[in-house]
């Protein structure tokens, strides 16, 4: 599981056991419960890990069959034909990355997505994304919104930009962390006296997953932006670099701009919270 996903599914356990009301069930795959396994013994939290020869379609049904008050989907990517098929239960809040992949799904939108795309994303993931994914994005939202469900995104700004499609009254916020006052200590940056600003992008950092190139070309562009601004790419950065990323982060850190980075390794948790927390973006 991608680490910033990991982080949304610690913050809704987060947001839900704060009332000491509320049961939490868990479904996971073990791979992503190793990264959250620090939350294994929280009150009111059952973690129910997901084996990996049952079928997705048998885990949803016996999801269905709990008829839980609310149910979040944090990601289904991998398995959106799965979901699309899936008789979705009422309440079930789906969180959504990317709001120009879930509704621009017009056959201009997404041919002029996929050819802006071309060459700059591995082409089996570009096809899937804008070609083959967006019918099923219009499935799963229209079952959700039917079933009187909600879209859940990061902030109040999206939340705005959310509502141009859907009413408002189903578009929810949950943060995508929520504050953790045992994790601030220690995690004041030494470098933010210098004045910049600190924007922090989680995830992996692959062309494949977002246009780094196009960002890091912006901040290239113009020394003014490269002297006021600090990137932390909170990610593992695959050893495979064909969209050239790697040079590109050498000549921003050779033009004194503070570009960090951890490596093809994936980073702990406490580690990704507590840099998180040094962000002013």
């Amino acid at each position: 599981m991608d680490r910033g996903h990991v982080s949304l599914v610690e913050a809704t356990i987060k947001v839900f056991t704060s009332d000491p009301e509320n049961q939490v069930d868990v479904y996971i795959r073990k791979a992503g419960f190793e990264q959250i396994s620090h939350l294994q013994g929280v009150p009111k939290v059952s973690f129910i890990l997901i084996e990996e020869p049952e079928s997705v379609s048998a885990i949803l049904e016996r999801i269905s069959a709990k008829s839980y008050h609310e149910l979040f989907i944090t990601t289904l990517d991998k398995y959106i034909r799965e979901f699309s098929k899936w008789d979705i239960p009422s309440n079930a809040n789906l969180f959504i990355h990317n709001i120009d992949l879930w509704f621009h799904t017009s056959f201009p939108a997404v041919l002029r997505r996929f050819l802006l795309n071309f060459g700059h994303y591995n082409l089996k993931y570009n096809i899937k994304q804008n070609l083959l994914y967006p019918r099923f994005y219009k499935t799963i939202v229209r079952k959700i919104l039917d079933r009187n469900g909600n879209l859940i995104v990061l902030n109040t700004k999206l939340k705005r930009v959310l509502t141009a499609f859907v009413p408002e009254d189903h578009v929810k916020v949950i943060p995508f962390q929520v504050f953790d006052h045992q994790i601030l200590s220690g995690s004041e940056n030494p470098e933010a006296g210098d004045g910049r600003i600190r924007i922090c992008i989680p995830g992996e950092v692959s062309q494949i997953r977002r246009d780094y190139a196009a960002l890091f070309d912006c901040f290239l562009s113009d020394q003014e932006l490269t002297d006021g601004f600090a990137l932390d790419l909170l990610g593992t950065i695959p050893e495979a670099d064909t969209a050239g990323l790697r040079p590109r982060i050498k000549r921003l850190q050779e033009r004194g701009m503070p570009v960090y980075t951890y490596g093809p390794k994936r980073i702990s948790m406490s580690v990704f919270d507590k840099n998180a927390l040094k962000a002013n973006i």
